[in-house]
C-alpha cells in the first residue's frame, strides 16, 4: 500500500487538513492466524496469534462458530487479547471456528481460517441402577450389574467402583476398570458382612457423579455335621448332602438358605402269583428354606412284599427332613390290581379298566394299571411328579411303572416307577430304572454325586412264582443343597 509521511491513503473521509498531511493513522487489521480451539463442557476455549495491525492497535475481535453453517458468537470481544472461550455449546456437537480483528479503523476485511473441529464434552451422567447379588463362593464375593448412564458428549471408557461397610466412609474397590462392561464381582470379602457400593463413570473428560447406593451382606460361614450315610460334593455355585440312612444336619454356626428333595420308599407287592405291583415313591421338593438349628433327617423304608398268599403289600414309610416329608409310595391294594403310584405331594388317580395305566397330572404319582385277568398282576405304580403306571396284559407279568421326572431351574429329578406284579408263572417286570430304580446321576440332576443304586425311592419288582417274598420297595433319600 503506498504511503505519505508514514500514513496510509485514507479509507475514511479526510477531516483534518491542518497539518498538512491526509488520511488517517493506519489500516484494517490483517486476519489472525493459528486459531486453536480447546474443548470443555457446554464450551470451547479459543486462542490464536495476532496478524499485522497495520499501524493502529487491536481492540477486539469478532467470533464466530460453525455446527452446520456460520454463526456470529460475538461481534467485539472488546479486548485485544488473543483467546476468547465460546460458552453456551451442545456437549456431543462438533464446532469449527474463525476469528477477525478489530482496530481503531473498523473490522478486517479477512478473517482467519477455519479452526479444528472440537466437540464439547463433561463427564458423565451417573449409571443406571446398581444392582447386588450373591457371587461364588457365597461367603466371600459379591456380584454387581448396572447399566451405562449419559456419556454427556464423550465416550464411556471405563468405570469407578467404590465400597464401603457403614455407608459413609467409603475407598476404591477399583479407580478405574478400563472397561465399558457393566458387570464386576468383588472377591476375597469377608463372611456375613453387608457391604454398601456405589459406581461411577469415567470419559475423557473425568469420573462423573455416583449412582444408587445399594448393600448387600455376604453369606454365612455355614459350618455344620451330619450322621446317618450321606454323601457330600459341590457342584458349579452348590454344595450337596445327600442321606440314604436316618440321620441329622447339625448347624454349628451361621445360617443358610437351602433347598431340600425328599424321596419317600416305594410300596411292596402283593404276595405269590398274581400279585399286584408296586408303588412308586413319593417326591417332594422344597426351596429356600433358611434354617439355623439341628435338623432330623428320616429315610422311609421300602414297603414289604405281602406276608402270604393273597396278602396285599406294605406302603412305603415317609422321608423327612425336620417337618417336611413326603407320603410313602402305595401299596398293591389288591392281588390282580397294579399298585398307586407315589404321592408325590398329591392324591393319585383311580384305575382305568384293562390294564391301562393311570392318566398323571402334575404333581402326582399314578396308579398302575389293572390285571386283565386272574392269572395276572397289576403293572406297577408310576414315579412321583405325573409319570403313568404300568399295564398288564391278558396272562402277562405287569409293567414296571414309568420314571417320572421332576425339572426344576438348574437341575431335574428322575423319580422310579414301581416294578410290575407277577403272574401264575413268571416275575413281573422291573419299575423303570430297575425293580424301582434309582435318583439318576449326571451333570443335570439336582444331586449328581448320588449314585444309582436298585430300588432308591421306587416301587419293588413282583413276586417270583415259587412264592419268594422279593417284592420289597425300595428305600428313600434325602437331598439338600445350598450355594457355596
Amino acid at each position: 500500500m503506498p504511503r505519505f509521511d508514514g500514513r496510509f491513503f485514507p479509507s475514511t473521509p479526510i477531516s483534518n487538513w491542518a497539518t498538512g498531511k491526509f488520511g488517517v493513522n493506519g489500516w484494517y487489521p490483517a486476519a489472525p492466524t493459528g486459531v486453536t480451539p480447546t474443548e470443555g463442557d457446554q464450551e470451547v476455549a479459543l486462542t490464536w496469534t495476532e496478524g499485522n495491525t497495520h499501524g493502529a492497535d487491536i481492540t477486539g475481535y469478532k467470533v464466530e462458530k460453525n455446527d452446520g453453517s456460520w454463526s456470529t458468537v460475538t461481534s467485539d470481544t472488546g479486548s485485544g487479547t488473543a483467546s476468547y472461550t465460546v460458552t453456551g455449546l451442545t456437549n456431543g456437537t462438533a464446532y469449527t471456528f474463525r476469528v477477525t480483528a478489530i482496530n481503531s479503523v473498523g473490522l478486517g476485511e479477512t478473517v482467519s481460517s477455519a479452526s479444528a473441529a472440537k466437540t464439547p464434552r463433561g463427564v458423565p451422567g451417573a449409571p443406571g441402577t446398581l444392582s447386588l447379588a450373591t457371587g461364588s463362593p457365597m461367603t466371600t464375593a459379591l456380584n454387581l450389574s448396572w447399566s451405562a448412564g449419559s456419556t454427556n458428549g464423550a465416550a464411556i471408557t471405563g468405570y469407578k467402583i467404590q465400597r464401603s461397610t457403614d455407608g459413609s466412609s467409603w475407598s476404591n474397590v477399583v479407580a478405574d476398570t478400563g472397561s465399558t462392561g457393566t458387570t464386576y464381582s468383588n472377591t476375597g470379602l469377608t463372611a456375613s458382612t453387608t457391604y454398601h457400593y456405589r459406581v461411577a463413570a469415567i470419559n475423557v473428560a473425568g469420573a462423573g457423579g455416583y449412582g444408587n447406593e445399594p448393600s448387600l451382606a455376604t453369606g454365612d460361614d455355614f459350618a455344620y455335621s451330619t450322621t446317618g450315610t450321606v454323601s457330600t460334593g459341590t457342584t458349579g455355585l452348590y454344595t450337596w448332602i445327600n442321606w440314604t440312612s436316618t440321620g441329622s444336619l447339625v448347624v454349628s454356626a451361621g445360617e443358610a438358605a437351602i433347598d431340600v428333595a425328599v424321596i419317600s420308599g416305594g410300596g411292596g407287592t402283593g404276595y405269590y402269583y398274581r400279585a399286584g405291583g408296586g408303588g412308586g415313591g413319593g417326591f417332594k421338593e422344597w426351596s429356600s428354606q433358611t434354617i439355623s438349628s439341628t435338623q432330623t433327617v428320616t429315610i422311609g423304608a421300602g414297603g414289604a412284599a405281602g406276608a402270604s398268599y393273597g396278602n396285599d403289600g406294605v406302603q412305603g414309610a415317609s422321608s423327612s427332613f425336620g417337618s417336611l416329608s413326603t407320603t410313602g409310595g402305595g401299596m398293591s391294594p389288591a392281588q390282580d390290581t397294579g399298585g398307586d403310584g407315589g404321592s408325590g405331594g398329591g392324591a393319585t388317580n383311580t384305575n382305568p379298566p384293562n390294564g391301562s395305566g393311570g392318566n398323571g397330572t402334575a404333581g402326582e404319582g399314578n396308579d398302575g394299571g389293572d390285571g386283565y385277568s386272574a392269572s395276572a398282576g397289576g403293572g406297577g405304580g408310576g414315579g412321583g411328579k405325573g409319570a403313568v403306571g404300568g399295564n398288564a396284559a391278558y396272562g402277562s407279568a405287569g409293567d414296571g411303572g414309568a420314571a417320572g421326572t421332576h425339572t426344576l431351574p438348574g437341575y431335574t429329578v428322575t423319580l422310579a416307577g414301581g416294578g410290575g406284579g407277577g403272574t401264575n408263572g413268571s416275575v413281573g417286570n422291573q419299575g423303570a430304572g430297575g425293580g424301582g430304580g434309582a435318583m439318576q446321576g449326571g451333570a443335570a440332576s439336582w444331586a449328581p454325586g448320588l449314585a444309582a443304586s436298585a430300588n432308591t425311592g421306587g416301587g419293588a419288582g413282583g413276586m417270583n412264582n415259587a412264592g419268594s417274598a422279593t417284592g420289597t420297595g425300595g428305600s428313600g433319600v434325602v437331598m439338600i443343597r445350598f450355594l457355596t
